[in-house]
Parts: structure tokens; sequence; C-alpha cells
């Protein structure tokens, strides 16, 4: 990004005084002092950003690993939903879609509302254990605590005490994680 924008303003340079040579001005002066303070300008961004840019450990690469014995092997993430929840991956319970939105099921009972793509938050979360069980559900791991079922419908009750619907293409998936209750037939 930040040579492109080196590239774009070098380039004025060479544009500004070719576009007045094509519109017959080939003698006009051009002033350089405004390419040469866009310059300075787009050093001074470029530095700022990448000082103050944040950076994530990749997942199994943490540099604190002290009083982590019976945690959930949950890799923590600084980035993407979690990281604008201000969610703690441990304590994530569920995700939801609701329209341009995704609402975010903490432990303690409580809900954070991101505007955020359900698509981009289920990549962000491929490193949490959980499973996407409906088209705008992703539900963790630990946070299932039984099932039901009511005709050829399935649900998902969570920790917090709320129900999540199963898509009948996720029947096998949500069977095979030992969320559902395996003495009926699906």
């Amino acid at each position: 990004m930040a040579l492109g924008a080196f590239v774009l303003n070098l380039l004025l340079a060479i544009e500004v005084p070719l576009l007045y040579r094509l519109m017959g001005q080939g003698d006009a002066t051009v002033d350089w002092k405004p390419f040469a303070y866009g310059l300075l300008v787009t050093g001074f961004v470029t530095v700022l950003l990448r000082a103050t840019r944040v950076r994530h450990t990749p997942a199994g690469q943490d540099d604190d690993v002290s009083d982590t014995a019976g945690a959930p092997a949950i890799p923590t993430t600084s980035f993407g939903i979690l990281a604008r929840a201000g969610i703690d991956p441990a304590d994530l319970l569920s995700v939801r879609a609701e329209d341009h939105y995704c609402r975010l099921a903490v432990r303690g009972g409580g809900t954070v509302l991101v505007h955020y793509r359900f698509r981009d938050a289920v990549g962000d979360l491929a490193n949490v254990q959980g499973a996407q069980v409906h088209r705008g559900a992703w539900v963790a791991d630990f946070a299932v605590t039984g099932s039901e079922r009511t005709g050829r419908r399935w649900s998902l009750h969570l920790a917090d005490g709320s129900r999540v619907p199963v898509s009948e293409t996720s029947v096998s998936l949500c069977r095979a994680r030992g969320w559902l209750d395996r003495g009926e037939l699906a």
C-alpha cells in the first residue's frame, strides 16, 4: 500500500508537465513543492500506520503460556470479529446472524451486536472449537448442553439457556460431535 502511494505521487509529478505539453502550454512551469509535500505526507502516514499496527500471533505460537492448565484448548485471536467485539474466544458461546450484524453470546448471559458479515465471522472462528449448525448460527463446542427434536427439526440447548436451530444438512455434523441424542433417528 505504501509503495503504491509513493509511485502515485511520483507519477503525478510526471503526468502534470506532460498534460501541460499536450495542451500546448509546454513552457508552463510546474511547481514541485506540492509533489514533495505529497511524498512527505505519504511517508509520514506510512510510518505512523506501521508503528501503530496491531500485531497478532498465529494460533499455537503464543508467547505467554503461563496459567493455561485446565483452560479450554481454544487459541486466542486478536483480529476479526472477536477483536472488534472485545471478546475472549474462551467466553464465546454462539454467533447468530441478524441482517448485516452478528450477535455474539458470551458466558454470563451477555450478548454483543457487531456490524459484521456472518460468513466472515465464521471464517474468523476457524481456529475456535465449534461449528456452523445453521445458515446463520455458529456454536462453540463447550456451549452445547443438550438437544431437542420436534418432528424432523433439531435444536441445540446452549449454556446460556438459549436454543439454536440445526439445519437438516448439519444434523450429521452435530451427531458426529455428540451434540444430538443418539437414541433418536433424524
